[in-house]
């Protein structure tokens, strides 16, 4: 089954698109999508908490409510937004088995969603297509794409997506909060763990840069994500992810593999944007709780331990 094709601007008819024309087709859908209301940004003010050495990036939302109500609605009805999804959130034709989206109620300017034209889970394990895609994404600019493995790792759709927001995530300070952490150990090609993270996790940084190609890129990735996997014990007798959740970071330059627990902590959901230091809180009573317990206490709640 696939998706049919979308009236809006697009950068290419089906297939790989050329080089550096995503940034500025997302900028003109965004913006085409904020005049017709198809697109409901989430208004927040930032927050700096630290502990542990990280300045943690805490958002405190002003209202949730739609993205909410979207999502119970979504999860009692099994509705797939993604099938179809609104034309007006259609940015691009990314590759012959993904297309990107406008995130509908965004936190992050020019958050994309990657999703598969046809349905795949949330829960399946990540597919060369599915480097293939994300990485033709991520090549365009400075950005982190991540991905939530299942419903205890933060996902809200089971259809298969993977994200990318640009970098940096706050004008102030490094690109994201836990840059510094991840800067301080080698780019050597190995699996590493971080210092400040004690639970289970993988990181490798690579020590050669990615072909900027997407099939030849997606080969190594996808062997990277093969190996963490198979190291966090997250893989199935077959070789394929089975419902394990986990929650996934890329850039350019490294990857990063948690394996999760539960969703939340008491009424605080955390999904992959945490463990790169950002956290949302939906009020300010929240963020004083998240100030109180410390954002590190959380992403250890939440991991494997």
């Amino acid at each position: 089954m696939h998706l049919p094709i979308a009236r809006a601007p697009m950068i290419h008819e089906i297939g790989p698109f050329p080089a550096g024309r995503l940034w500025n087709t997302l900028t003109v859908c965004r913006a085409q999508a904020l005049r017709q209301g198809a697109l409901q940004p989430i208004a927040t003010i930032e927050e700096q908490v630290e502990q542990a050495g990280v300045h943690f990036l805490v958002r405190r939302v002003s209202n949730l409510t739609r993205k909410a109500a979207a999502t119970t609605r979504n999860a009692t009805t099994r509705v797939n937004p993604f099938l179809p999804y609104e034309p007006t959130l259609f940015v691009a034709d990314v590759t012959t088995t993904h297309v990107a989206l406008l995130n509908k109620y965004p936190v992050f300017d020019h958050h994309l969603l990657i999703i598969t034209r046809a349905y795949a889970a949330q829960t399946a394990g990540l597919t060369h297509a599915d480097f293939a895609a994300w990485w033709t994404c991520l090549r365009e600019y400075p950005a982190l794409g991540f991905y939530n493995g299942g419903v205890e790792a933060g996902a809200s759709q089971h259809h298969k997506h993977m994200q990318v927001v640009p970098l940096p995530l706050t004008p102030n300070g490094p690109a994201l909060p836990l840059q510094p952490l991840i800067t301080a150990l080698p780019a050597d090609g190995q699996l590493h763990t971080l210092p400040a993270f004690a639970f289970r996790h993988a990181l490798l940084r690579w020590n050669t840069a990615l072909p900027s190609a997407g099939d030849e890129a997606a080969s190594r990735l996808h062997n990277h994500y093969q190996h963490m996997m198979t190291a966090l014990q997250l893989l199935s007798a077959s070789g394929e992810a089975d419902t394990r959740p986990y929650n996934l970071l890329l850039t350019r330059d490294w990857m990063l593999l948690i394996a999760r627990r539960v969703e939340r902590y008491d009424d605080i959901s955390i999904n992959a944007l945490a463990y790169a230091g950002s956290l949302l809180a939906r009020d300010q009573a929240q963020l004083e709780y998240i100030q109180r317990l410390g954002p590190m206490t959380l992403l250890r709640e939440t991991a494997q331990l």
